[in-house]
């Protein structure tokens, strides 16, 4: 009996454990709860209908649940369906003792194609917004599971959905499609979770680890991010969604990796508020399109991108190189650059860039600038740079609030330029200046710019001289002062008759200012005790000299004289000229040699001034000076209107310069020179001229010059046109004569008209102890000389005059001396080619007589 007692309790023991794990593992098959599955799917929407086949329950002891499973579940709306996996209905051992209802739901939906699902959710919800992009998506598959529960109080249920996508395609509205996507989610009432995520777009392979949804209130707060790594992506597919064009880029195609996250809050399912972007991304080179003319590519760039509250902060680093260096081993520069935009501010660029020892062609250069400039040629230069800029761009993409800090280093720099006039002071100047080590600092912003350079510079690319120069622009004024060393340079002044050799040390120094005239504050050139001096002089923008307030010459020249020399303004239109000593020598020389004066003011704009003029001393020629100089010249557009001016030529003798303009706007010149020979002696054709007075008077008007000219009592000894002609009349005696002692003529005059470029010679008369001239003829200057007339030695003279009846007798006398008539002569050709011809002739002509007498009545 004990026995029994014994096994019995075990036996039912064993029994249950038995059932339990029977009911465990596989489940006891009914059809009791049916209804109450068909119940629960009807809860989530009373459309829902359901096929349940089989229904087994199973019991779960460490939950504590018994659970119903039913498989290959077909749930129907209409005519669209899914077939289900398997669905588990959860209820707790307390609730079937109580009768009370089902406490979740898990539904497993197998693996189907994503179009079916579509359609199921379609019909089961229709909404046009969700419809049309339910659309794009082209195909795919989806594998879930959806738990519910039904034990929350405040709702009909709870929900968590679990589920895997993959291979599917989204078409982005004509944008392009999305290839090969797959991601696992997770899904419920407070977020919905995106991991694992791969795509292809464009080729490119695309991955993110986790997209989120979480749900505060009306709003869901949604982060992700998304990522690819480096791969070849064709911007130019870019314009397909941005309104912006590619060709910038040679080529399009640029290998880059991105790292991107995300986060917004949708309101309401329909507002995006609180959006925040973050990316960097790396790229490997940007070859820019050449039409661009860019002088370079970038290379190994990051850029950084952040939007958060309606500010935009980009950040870029990257190497670049310049287009020259490509064929060689690139040096590679470096940039960085900061850009953002908040709100309605404009976007603000600030940025950071250099390199050393880089290369680029001048012609690039020019391209990029624009400039068809032929002082720069084609060259290589290798630089150094260190740059930061700054700017804004308004709405209207418009530069404000710019600014520009650049220090450059141009290892050797090469300039032509032909020009006449440089030649003239620098006569080793071969159209070429070498420029080597410049620095160039260059500052710019809104109100100023500011660029200050130094550096060397020759003319032979072997000795150098320094040189400084500093540009400011503020508004409409450029102001410039620059420094430049001469030492080695050969110049010369041939207006000033001076001349600098090389290894000599002087310095010039410029300073003025530049708007619609140039002004210059400061002029100054020094070479020890010599010095130049400008102050004040501003030219017009035809260069033409407008004011001038000083000049100050303190020189020796070539002749070794010293020369002070002081041009000063005393009032509006009332200047000072005045000096202790000047070498006017080569200036005398330059303007007895037909050279206008009347050109010195052409460069003057509207010259209407009065000159108080005051010299101790101004050297004619090494020998002689006029001394005690003064006098008062006025000046107008034209030229020199009056003048007064009086000296003395080494103390003793006199000179006098009268002009005069009158109401019929007719200049009169009187000028008087006793003893003229140190004026005289610049003309070549006059050698020996000793003694004498002159006299010269004219009128001048609308450029027409009618003058008379005389000179009483000198000597001239070596005169070769007069020699020839000598020569050639067999008159040996007297070239000898005029060669050895000289010739001394009582009078010489001679009436002529010039204008413009033509002297019109009416007669020239020149009597003397041994011969007699008259010519009359014309010049044109540098090109044709065409002179005749009539050359009589002083015997024919007295021995025709002597046959005239009791006048003769008066003059000459009863006896007379034997010899020749005389010959008339022909002088033509240019200056340096001119032909003489002689033929005798046997009797004088009544104007030859005329003016013989006349002369020899006034003696």
């Amino acid at each position: 009996m004990r026995k029994y007692f014994f096994i019995i309790p075990i036996t039912i023991i064993f029994l249950f454990l038995a059932i339990v794990a029977y009911l465990n593992f596989f489940g006891l098959k009914t059809d009791k709860f049916n209804k109450l599955i068909y119940s629960k799917i009807s809860q989530i929407n009373p459309k829902l209908s359901s096929e349940i086949n089989d229904v087994f329950i199973k019991l779960d002891i460490k939950e504590q649940i018994i659970k119903l499973e039913t498989s290959n579940v077909k749930i129907q709306i209409e005519e669209e369906y899914l077939v289900l996996d398997k669905i588990i209905s959860k209820l707790s051992l307390s609730n079937l003792l109580n009768n009370r209802s089902v406490q979740s739901l898990e539904i497993l939906l197998r693996e189907n194609e994503i179009s079916n699902l579509k359609s199921f959710i379609s019909e089961y919800n229709f909404n046009f917004s969700r419809e049309l992009i339910l659309n794009q998506i082209k195909k795919g598959k989806i594998k879930a599971s959806i738990f519910l529960d039904f034990q929350n109080k405040s709702k009909k249920f709870d929900y968590s959905i679990l589920g895997k996508v993959t291979n599917a395609q989204i078409n982005l509205l004509n944008k392009g499609e999305l290839e090969k996507i797959s991601f696992n989610f997770i899904s419920d009432q407070k977020q919905h979770l995106i991991n694992d995520l791969k795509f292809i777009y464009d080729d490119i392979d695309f991955k993110s680890d986790t997209i989120s949804a979480k749900k505060r209130d009306n709003s869901f707060i949604i982060n992700g991010d998304i990522s690819n790594k480096k791969q070849v992506f064709d911007i130019k597919k870019l314009q397909k969604y941005l309104d912006y064009s590619s060709d910038f880029v040679e080529n399009s195609k640029v290998n880059l990796s991105s790292n991107n996250k995300f986060s917004f809050s949708l309101i309401n399912k329909k507002k995006i508020d609180k959006f925040e972007f973050k990316s960097e991304i790396d790229f490997d080179e940007i070859k820019f399109n050449k039409n661009l003319n860019l002088p370079i590519n970038i290379n190994n760039g990051e850029l950084k991108f952040d939007y958060k509250n309606h500010i935009v902060d980009i950040n870029i680093n990257s190497s670049f190189y310049f287009l020259s260096d490509e064929k060689e081993q690139a040096n590679f520069g470096d940039a960085n650059f900061l850009i953002s935009k908040k709100n309605n501010e404009n976007i603000k660029i600030k940025g950071n860039f250099s390199n050393k020892g880089n290369k680029i062609n001048s012609d690039q250069i020019k391209e990029l600038l624009n400039i068809d400039s032929k002082l720069i040629p084609s060259q290589d230069l290798n630089f150094d740079s260190n740059n930061s800029i700054e700017f804004e761009l308004n709405k209207k993409n418009q530069v404000e609030n710019y600014k520009l800090n650049s220090d450059l280093k141009i290892s050797k720099l090469e300039v032509s330029n032909k020009d006449r006039n440089i030649k003239r002071f620098l006569p080793e100047y071969k159209d070429k200046i070498f420029f080597k080590d410049n620095l160039i600092e260059i500052n710019l912003n809104k109100k100023i710019k500011d660029i200050k350079i130094k550096g060397s510079y020759s003319l032979d690319n072997t000795l150098s001289d320094s040189f400084k120069i500093n540009l400011t622009q503020n508004s409409d004024n450029l102001d410039f002062d620059t420094d430049i060393n001469l030492n080695k340079l050969l110049l010369n002044f041939k207006s000033l008759d001076y001349k600098k050799n090389k290894k000599i040390k002087s310095n010039l120094i410029l300073k003025g200012r530049y708007n619609d005239d140039l002004r210059f504050n400061k002029i100054k050139y020094q070479e020890n005790l010599n010095t130049i001096q400008v102050s004040n002089l501003i030219l017009s923008n035809k260069y033409k000299i407008k004011n001038v307030d000083t000049v100050i010459l303190n020189y020796e020249n070539l002749n070794k004289k010293l020369n002070n020399l002081k041009f000063q303004k005393k009032s509006e239109n009332r200047y000072k000229l005045s000096g202790s000593e000047f070498d006017a020598e080569l200036l005398i020389s330059n303007y007895l040699k037909a050279e206008n004066i009347n050109n010195i003011f052409e460069r003057f704009e509207n010259i209407n001034s009065k000159i108080f003029v005051q010299f101790n001393n101004i050297f004619i020629d090494k020998n002689s000076k006029l001394t005690g100089l003064v006098g008062e010249v006025s000046l107008k557009r034209k030229g020199i209107t009056d003048a007064e001016i009086k000296s003395k030529i080494n103390n003793k003798n006199d000179f006098s310069l009268s002009i005069k303009t009158n109401s019929r706007d007719e200049k009169i010149t009187n000028l008087f020179i006793d003893e003229p020979g140190p004026f005289i002696k610049n003309y070549k054709f006059i050698k020996g001229f000793t003694k004498g007075k002159l006299s010269y008077g004219s009128i001048e008007k609308n450029n027409e010059t009618k003058a008379n000219l005389k000179i009483y009592d000198f000597k001239v000894q070596d005169v070769p046109v007069l020699a020839k002609l000598l020569t050639l009349a067999s008159l040996q005696g007297i070239a000898d004569l005029l060669t050895g002692e000289g010739i001394r003529f009582n009078e010489f005059e001679m009436n002529y008209q010039s204008k413009q470029s033509l002297t019109n010679i009416n007669e020239m008369y020149a009597i003397g102890p041994a011969i007699s001239i008259l010519m009359e003829g014309y010049i044109e200057k540098n090109k044709l000389t065409s002179l005749r007339g009539t050359l009589v030695p002083a015997t024919t003279i007295n021995k025709t005059i002597s046959k005239i009846p009791l006048l003769g007798e008066i003059l000459v006398g009863k006896k007379v001396g034997e010899g020749v008539f005389g010959v008339s002569f022909k002088i033509k050709g240019p200056p340096k080619d001119l032909k003489t011809s002689v033929n005798p002739i046997k009797t004088l002509t009544p104007r030859f007589i005329t003016r013989t007498l006349e002369k020899l009545q006034k003696n």
